[in-house]
């Protein structure tokens, strides 16, 4: 392994320069509701409709995978508006009937020729669609769109969508686009003023004194809410003091160092699942011995890498 001289103060400057910038993003640091919450944390949902945030924490760290999705959507959505004819950026307004409530919030793409809304997505590996398909949120989102652009006199009843996936890795080097039927449009919809209800309900029990309904929006675990790649800015309103979280302070510094060696153990273990996907797919197809000592064999699917010990003297002459 090479040993690397690091500017760790140059790394903490560009690091403080990039969690700055996207804190200051309009989207990160508008409350409004877009298409893009409802279908998401209803916890999350009603705070960011009935407070004014001032609870909120704010992100610690830098969301990559965030910001990577946001550049790229950004540079696709001018090359499909100028290669294509799409409409991009439309502000679209959704009225929920049911509920009088309108949500407003920008389109990626639309083919007006097409009767075409396309919702776009990054992804950090495409064999997690093909296993998973949408979060459900994905689907609300984009079914809002639809039927806003439908309202609108944008798309005529009948829409449909695509949810199009690209991955930012680069190993999945096109796009995988989801169908979204206008059946499913209405239906993911009317789920939209389901979980809108569910909210209203929980914030009239809250303001009768009685927390409980508020706390069953809490739609996610705390190792989601806290993880590095979301930070929810309701993690600590929603699970401190909590049975996961007690107050109490814990002074006991072997203790301390247990916790950092497990958060760095798991970074680890992270970043080396990531090192051997990228040196498998670097060796597919490769077969044989090296002179330096190791050993690359496949049994189908499956890789086999080992170091043999044995080094010819071709590889120690090079």
């Amino acid at each position: 392994m090479v040993e690397l001289v690091r500017d760790e103060a140059l790394e903490l400057r560009l690091l403080e320069a990039v969690i700055t910038e996207e804190r200051e993003r309009p989207r990160t640091a508008q409350r409004a509701v877009g298409p893009s919450e409802v279908g998401g944390c209803r916890e999350l949902l009603r705070a960011k409709i009935f407070e004014d945030g001032t609870g909120d924490a704010p992100e610690e760290h830098w969301p990559v995978a965030a910001h990577i999705g946001t550049v790229m959507g950004d540079e696709l959505e001018r090359i499909f508006g100028k290669r294509l004819s799409a409409k991009t950026q439309q502000r679209i307004t959704t009225v929920l009937e049911e509920l009088g409530v309108s949500i407003s919030g920008s389109s990626d793409v639309i083919f007006e020729g097409e009767n075409l809304l396309i919702d776009l997505k990054s992804t950090g590996t495409m064999g997690s669609v093909f296993y998973e398909g949408p979060k459900l949120s994905y689907y609300i989102q984009i079914a809002l769109y639809v039927w806003g652009a439908v309202q609108a006199g944008i798309l005529k009843e009948g829409a449909e969508g695509r949810i199009v996936y690209y991955e930012r890795s680069g190993d999945y080097q096109g796009f995988v686009a989801i169908v979204v039927t206008w059946e499913a449009i209405l239906n993911f919809v009317e789920l939209a003023q389901t979980r809108l209800t569910d909210v209203v309900v929980a914030q009239q029990a809250l303001e009768a004194g009685d927390p409980e309904p508020a706390r069953e929006l809490r739609d996610y675990s705390p190792s989601f809410c806290f993880s590095t790649k979301v930070e929810c800015p309701r993690r600590f309103a929603c699970w401190g003091g909590s049975d996961w979280a007690p107050v109490e302070f814990i002074t006991d510094p072997n203790h301390l160092t247990s916790v950092k060696r497990y958060l760095a153990g798991r970074s680890m273990e992270s970043q080396g699942k990531a090192m051997r996907e990228e040196a498998r797919s670097e060796l597919v197809g490769v077969e044989g011995t090296f002179a330096e000592g190791y050993m690359v064999g496949w049994s189908g699917n499956r890789i086999s890498v080992v170091e043999t010990g044995v080094v010819t003297p071709e590889a120690t002459s090079v």
